[in-house]
């Protein structure tokens, strides 16, 4: 898998889990360090992702426990970061000043990498941190918090089809009882254009 898949794989994970909490998102076409770009019909307000993508742990140091990484730019354009895990279908979604400051390291060329291990090691001071650790930041519980003002496309579907049920069935008991025409123009002796076929 070339470096362009895992990246577009990550970003079709990261928006298919926003469209499962029912959150709009678009990808850009060009990559000015902005994969995607969220949009809250609630407040109308649009919010920038980048995406750090990769296939799975690796050992750290090259033969230490398994652990996760991702680098990115210090000096990001987005206001937000996503890092997903592909081999578990995992996204985290930490604000720019978040993920800046559980940066571990820091290069001079202005790299900064996240990681952590898969599991926890002995309690103690100076104890690595470890996956159990940032659930915190699983997309499907920031994304409720980060987009919060998104209250209507964050309703279950399952609530909105109710509700559109729900609406339809009570333009048909107006149409059945004849108390007010429930379309303009519609009349329960002629159809719509008047000429009586229905």
């Amino acid at each position: 898998m070339s470096t362009q898949h895992i990246g577009a794989a990550g970003e079709l994970l990261v928006q298919y889990q926003l469209l499962k909490l029912g959150i709009d998102s678009a990808r850009m076409t060009t990559d000015a360090g902005i994969d995607l770009v969220v949009y809250a019909p609630g407040d109308r307000s649009a919010s920038t992702v980048q995406i750090k993508a990769n296939l799975g742990p690796k050992l750290a140091g090259g033969r230490g426990p398994l652990s996760r990484g991702w680098y990115f730019p210090d000096q990001c354009p987005a206001q937000l970061v996503a890092l997903v895990a592909l081999d578990t279908d995992t996204v985290w979604l930490f604000t720019l000043n978040e993920v800046r400051e559980l940066a571990q390291q820091h290069s001079d060329r202005g790299i900064r990498q996240l990681y952590w291990r898969l599991e926890a090691t002995p309690p103690g001071q100076g104890s690595p941190r470890h996956e159990a650790q940032m659930a915190d930041y699983l997309l499907a519980r920031r994304a409720p918090q980060l987009f919060r003002s998104n209250q209507a496309a964050a309703r279950p579907v399952a609530c909105q089809d109710v509700d559109q049920r729900q609406q339809g069935q009570r333009r048909l008991r107006q149409v059945l009882r004849h108390d007010r025409p429930a379309w303009p123009g519609w009349s329960p002796t002629f159809g719509l254009d008047g000429s009586g076929a229905r």
